[in-house]
């Protein structure tokens, strides 16, 4: 547990996702969730030349990192089915 400012934070729990079967296996564990945040990263700020880094989606319970260099667009698509 870390504190900042005087408050107590628990340690996030979160999984790196760097190949299709693990994205498969998260998109499983996404479909029960009532809400699912989102955060992304990329390599620069300019929309043209920059290349989107990771993907971050959070539970109430986990979070999980997709590193978007080691996946394909193909193994990203299966989060976007994962609701539908």
């Amino acid at each position: 547990m870390a504190v900042a400012w005087g408050v107590v934070m628990e340690a996030v729990r979160y999984k790196l996702i760097t190949s299709p079967g693990e994205v498969s296996s998260v998109v499983d564990a996404l479909r029960a969730e009532p809400a699912i945040g989102l955060d992304t990263e990329t390599t620069g700020l300019d929309p043209h030349t920059t290349r989107l880094r990771l993907l971050q989606l959070a539970t109430a319970n986990e979070t999980f990192v997709f590193d978007c260099f080691r996946l394909t667009p193909d193994d990203l698509r299966q989060i976007g089915r994962a609701h539908v």
